[in-house]
Parts: structure tokens; sequence; C-alpha cells
């Protein structure tokens, strides 16, 4: 980097003083990854009489990601069963599955940091990984991933048993019990190391177990009957569902050694720690529906649900949840005779509520922590506890109401469909953990509120076309949707800034925009930053321009982008052709989006050029006002950086004294693109020879996933999520805002594979 004489030592890295000597330098984001490998393996088996059928399919699969250090088992069986006795049906279904989960920490971002003259291993460190140097002061994520590792095995048994019974002609009667058991253990290790920016003594090890047990039943009546044209079908019923929980941790440091991780075999008795909670929750409901046809023409249903939430205190513990649809099925309208190319042809409409009580459990409550809580009297130590989550117990479900309006048509024998629909949905009393003072003393804990609502409108179609040509069978559908979304309200403040300080969500707006700095492009001459001094007094040439937009003299933040689509769309494809020696199918499936941006955070580290880190390659097109020469000091070697100021990439400088690294509408990319999600490649042997292995079908396929993406983007990759798993969207479309999280890059993958059945 040219931007800062550095004085040399005579120690410094080769790679310093002949940078040639090491080419391209040392990389370690590609010292993390690997090819990855997956393989799946299903077996099915079934079988049956004329009143008892049975199922049985089982899994093994192992999964090796692209990054090291990380790799999955999985088993799984499923056994399914029916019998029928006179009036009496019962059936069941239980499924079996075990994971083994090894993986490691490891930085991804940070490697991005990580300065290309500095090696990786160090043969003279005790570890055998090389620490920063000459300005990089962050950690070596490689050495991160080798010394820590973490192990989950995950056990989980749910299923279902059921039994109906005909008490009259068109009255059942049927029970249902669910269970869902979960069983998940880990351990954790990180060993004692000493790298520089890289410390961790003594070593550390813990352990933590959690369990979950739900169980549900269900018990429901329902009607049957047709008079003439008329047709009733009516179901009434009730169901509960409850769900305990227990977790229990420990850990240490100062282990013995990696090689006998035993908690009470510490030698710090005064490390040792232990936690536990629990947890209970519950739902009880009253449901109902009725479906109405005449003729098969005129269709009418309506539903009803009481449901009330343990989350919930018990003056807001109920809530009810209307829906009504109707429809009209015109092709049977004796006026659609004179148009025979028609098949079918049905307008729909509906209205409806649905509840939302996704929420953690006890937010009407104050929840208190009592691990590592201690406090001195009398200068006696005594165990005390600490309120860890404000309450709020007027919080309650949250409501959706939707309307929608639309139509099914089928066209030329089938051969031809439309499905449109155009919907109009409310969200209100949003469930929300709003951010609050840190002065409150609940640390990152929030809230929960129903803190406002919401709209979302907008247009879905889909057109399929399928024929047969001969022995050639295709088909192909197309889909399109579109969105426009506005909050309406959303508490006091009437905004919310999440806490990646991007992600802004307010009253008029979109959920989620992104806030920042706005930007018109980089100072060019001097007249611009003489117009600019009392608010970028320390700009220089080439650094980013910042807007004063109401002249007030400091730079203004507003909206500079929006995660949210004009509309997403897919495409899809199949196709068969049958020959004499086997038939051959192809599948592919395009996805795609338009409209949305991207926030890509990347980029604040590898163009931010403030610092001794790696930069993107993006970067040598940085602002130059005048050539620059520098002259190795050792080697002699004259390096020339020509002048460029026809550029958007800003200069280099130590320190970054205007700040030009700050949240701005510099990072915003168009989100759009268009991918190949999924190609498949087929090829199933013929009868004439499957019959002479005594088999009934044998096909062998080949295909890949994220073949291609065809965008603007500069990241890794379009496909960016929302970094809240917990479903609210508020911070969507921010690209690498942490470790990546939930938005992790996708892969390319390829795979073979082969179905085989008896």
């Amino acid at each position: 980097m040219e931007c800062r004489k550095k004085k040399l030592l005579p120690d410094y890295l080769d790679a310093y003083k002949n940078p040639s000597t090491i080419g391209e330098g040392y990389n370690m984001f590609d010292a993390l990854k690997r090819t990855g490998f997956y393989q799946k393996h299903n077996l099915s088996i079934s079988g049956g009489s004329e009143n008892a059928n049975f199922r049985v399919n089982s899994l093994y699969s192992t999964d090796k990601p692209i990054f090291i250090k990380e790799d999955t088992k999985n088993y799984g069986m499923q056994f399914i069963s029916d019998f029928t006795k006179g009036k009496f049906k019962f059936g069941e279904t239980v499924s079996i599955k075990r994971s083994n989960h090894d993986w490691s920490d490891k930085n991804l971002l940070i490697a991005l940091k990580w300065a290309p003259t500095l090696p990786l291993y160090d043969a003279n460190s005790s570890t055998g990984f090389a620490g920063a140097g000459n300005g990089t002061d962050v950690a070596n994520s490689l050495a991160q991933a080798n010394l820590n590792w973490h192990k989950g095995e995950t056990t989980s048994v749910n299923g279902n048993a059921w039994m109906t019974y005909e008490i009259l002609p068109g009255l059942k009667y049927k029970f249902n019990m669910g269970v869902d058991m979960y069983r998940y253990m880990v351990q954790d290790y990180e060993a004692e190391y000493s790298i520089p920016y890289q410390n961790h003594t003594p070593d550390s090890y813990s352990m933590a177990s959690y369990k979950t047990n739900r169980l549900l039943y269900e018990n429901t009546l329902s009607y049957e009957k047709s008079i003439g044209k008329h047709s009733l079908n009516a179901l009434f019923g009730v169901s509960s569902d409850e769900t305990k929980s227990l977790s229990v941790s420990a850990g240490a440091r100062a282990m013995p050694s990696e090689d006998i991780l035993i908690l009470g075999a510490t030698q710090d008795d005064s490390s040792k720690s232990v936690d536990s909670s629990v947890g209970h929750e519950s739902m009880f409901s009253m449901l109902g529906r009725i479906n109405y046809s005449y003729d098969s023409k005129y269709l009418l249903t309506f539903n009803f649900r009481r449901d009330g939430s343990s989350k919930f205190s018990k003056s807001n513990r109920y809530g009810n949840f209307p829906s009504l649809s109707a429809a009209w099925r015109v092709s049977q309208e004796k006026f659609m005779e004179k148009l025979p190319f028609v098949n079918d042809f049905k307008l729909r409409a509906s209205w409806g509520m649905l509840g939302n009580s996704n929420i953690d459990s006890y937010q009407y409550q104050s929840t208190l922590a009592f691990s590592n809580i201690w406090y001195y009297l009398n200068n006696t130590k005594n165990a005390g506890a600490l309120a860890t989550t404000p309450s709020n117990p007027n919080v309650k479900w949250e409501s959706q109401y939707s309307t929608d309006f639309g139509f099914d048509l089928s066209l030329f024998d089938n051969q031809l469909s439309f499905i449109f629909d155009y919907y109009y949905k409310k969200t209100s009393d949003m469930l929300v953990a709003v951010p609050i003072s840190y002065a409150a003393g609940y640390s990152d804990n929030k809230p929960t509120l129903n803190a406002g609502s919401i709209e979302n409108k907008g247009l879905e179609l889909a057109v399929s076309y399928k024929k047969t040509i001969g022995k050639f069978d295709y088909s192909v559908t197309g889909n399109i949707s579109t969105v426009k979304n506005k909050v309406l309200s959303i508490g006091s403040n009437n905004e919310i800034m999440a806490g990646n300080g991007i992600s802004k969500t307010a009253v008029g707006r979109s959920i989620g925009e992104f806030w920042g700095y706005v930007t018109n492009g980089l100072y060019r001459t001097q007249a611009e930053l003489d117009a600019d001094k009392k608010f970028a007094p320390k700009a220089g040439l080439g650094d980013v321009r910042f807007v004063d937009k109401d002249g007030n003299g400091v730079a203004d933040q507003d909206y500079i982008g929006n995660p949210i689509p004009k509309f997403s769309y897919g495409l899809s494809a199949d196709v068969s052709y049958r020959a004499g020696f086997g038939t051959f199918d192809m599948a592919m499936i395009w996805q795609g989006s338009e409209g949305n941006d991207i926030y890509n955070k990347t980029r604040y580290f590898g163009e931010g050029m403030y610092h001794y880190y790696n930069c993107f390659a993006s970067t040598l097109n940085r602002y130059r006002a005048e050539e620059l020469k520098f002259v190795n000091p050792i080697s002699g070697v004259t390096t020339i950086y020509p002048k460029n100021t026809n550029t958007d990439m800003p200069r280099a400088v130590i320190g970054d004294p205007n700040q030009n690294m700050r949240n701005s509408k510099r990072y915003v990319e168009d989100g759009s693109y268009l991918r190949l999600k999924a190609l498949t490649l087929g090829y199933t042997l013929p009868q004439s020879v499957t019959k002479k292995l005594n088999i009934n079908n044998l096909r062998v396929y080949i295909g890949g996933k994220n073949l291609i993406t065809l965008t603007k983007y500069s990241g890794f990759d379009p496909e960016v999520g929302d970094q809240d798993t917990g479903g609210t969207n508020l911070t969507r479309g921010v690209d690498g805002s942490s470790s990546w999280d939930p938005t992790f890059p996708n892969s390319r993958e390829f795979f073979v594979g082969a179905q085989l059945s008896f």
C-alpha cells in the first residue's frame, strides 16, 4: 500500500523484500476452503394386504461442506402403517433420526483481512501457525479453525398414532396423538495457545445437554352428507399441545490434557461453572370447518379457530381466527358449452385471519438469571439473581388479515393452465423485539412488544404448458410474483433501528430499508473540497463525497436502499423422450428476483484501505491524484502506480480521516439475479432389460445445483437472506455484517445418483 511510507527494519518479512517470491501471496480464505462432498442413500420397503399396509424408509447421509473442520453424518428410519378392522381404522407414522455434527469456529470475514504478505504457518511456533504482524493485527483464522472443536449429537423421535371410528354413515370420530422427542448433546473445547493477536490460556472445555418433549392430542368429529346436488362436509374438534424442555451445561478451564476431558479433573476448581434451565409451553385450540358445494359448481368454506397460548398472560391468552372462502366453477355453466376449449375455469375469493405466537416463553414476565451472579454482604459471598429480560404483561397475539381474489383456468385438454391471485395482507399487533437503552440494565435483551402493523399486497401468476408429441413429453411452468410492503405503525417512536446499524424500519416505508450516508461520487477538484469544508474538513482528493442535503453543515443520512424485490420469478421445465433402448429425461429450475438492493458489508473490509489489511482486487483501481513511484530499499525494484482519477474507488489512506468506510450508499448494490438453481439429466432402462434383471425400474442421473448465476452483484452470492432467524425480516439483504450467519453463500454442487426398485 503506497499511502504511507513505513520505516523498514532489517528483519521484516521476505515478502516485503522481494514480493515476487511469493507469487500471488498467501490466501487465508482459500486455506479454509476445500472441495465439499456429500452422499445420500435411501432404502424403502413396502407391502400390505386388503386391510393392512406398511412402509419402512431408511436414510444414511454424510456431508463435508466446502470449509475445513466440519462434517455431518445423518441416520434415519421411518415406519408407516395402517390397519382396518370393521368400522375401526388405525395407523401410525414414527421417525427416528440421529445426527453427528463436528465443526470448529473460524471467522471467515476475518480471513479476508489477512495480509497476503503474511505466511500462514510458522515452523518455530508451538502451534505450527504463524501470527499476524507488520501492521496486520487480526487473528489467524486457520489457527482458530484447528485449535478448537465442537461435537454435537442429536437424536429425535417424532411420530403420530391415530384411530378413526365410523359412528354412523358419514359421521366419523378421529383421535390423533403426536409425540416429538428431541435430545442434543454438545461438547466444546479450545486448546491453550499463544500466537500474536491470539491468546487462549489456559484451555477450556464445556458440555451441555438439552432435551425437549412435545405431546399433541387431537379429537375431531367429521360429517359428510350429499342430498341431490347439495354436498356438506363439516369438522369440529379440539387439540392440546404441550412442550417441556430441560437443559444443563457445565464447563471448566485448565484440563489435564485434551485426552482427559473430565470436568472434575480440572486443575483450577475456581473455573468450574454450571447452569441449567427449564421451559414449559402449551397450546389449546378449538377448531371447526364447514364445506358446502352445490353441483360442484358453487363452493363455500368457513373455518374458525380459537387458540390459547401459554406464551401470553391470562388476559391475552386466547385469539379467535375465522376465515371464509367462496368459489364459482364457471366452466360448468351451460353458457360455457360454446367454449369447448375451456376445460376448467374457477373464480375464487377468500378472507381470513391467522394468529402468530412465535416468541420466547415468559415474555409477559421478567426472567431471572442465577448463573455466576453473586454479591457480598458482611464480607460473605452470597448467591444472587439478575433480571435478564424486561417484561411486557400486555403482549398478545399477532394477527394477520388476508384477502385474496383469483382464478384457475385450464385450456386445450388441460395443456395450458393459468393460476392468478391478487392478495392483500395486513399484519396487526406485530410481535417485535424492540431495542431499549443499555441504561435499563438488560444488556442485549429486548422486550417483545405488539409494536405496529404492516401491509403487503401484490400479484401472483403461474402459467403451465404441457404436451406429448409421439414419444416426446414436455412441460414448462413459469411464475412471477410482486409485493409492495408498507409499514403502517410501529410503536411510539415510529421506527426501529436494527442492531447492525444499517437496517431501519419506519412508518410509511418498507420494512428493513437500508439507512446510511448519502454519497455523490469522489472529490475530484479543490473547488469541491472547499465547498464542503464545513462538514468534511479532513477530506482530500479521492475521498468519498458525502452530501449535506439541507445545508446545515452536517453530512446527511437517509434511506439508501430497499432489500425487497419489485418482483420474483421462476421457470421450470421437464422433458422426457421414450426410445426403444430406454427413456431420457431432463429437469431444470431457474429462479430470480428483480429490483432489490443488497448492502454489501464485505466491501467495508475488502475496500476499506484504512489499515495494513488485505484488500479486494477492485482496490487496484483506486483513486490516485498523481503517478506514484515506490523503490524497494532492499531489492531496489521500482514499482510505478499510474495516475488514476477516472474511478469510483476512493484513495487508500491510513486511518481513514474522512471516514470513507462509514455506512453509506457506497456499499449498496443491485441484487437482481437469475440463477439456474438445479439441473438433472436422467436415463431409465427399458422394461425389456429390467425384466431380465428381475427388477422393476432402474434410473441413473447426474446433475448440479447453482450452476449459473447472472447478476451484477459483486459479492459472493446475491441470495442474501435475513440475519434474524426469527423471521421478522428486519435485517434482510445485508451481506457479511458478521461471519455470514444465516446469510452464508450458496455453493455450486454436482451430483450423480441411481434409483432402483424391485
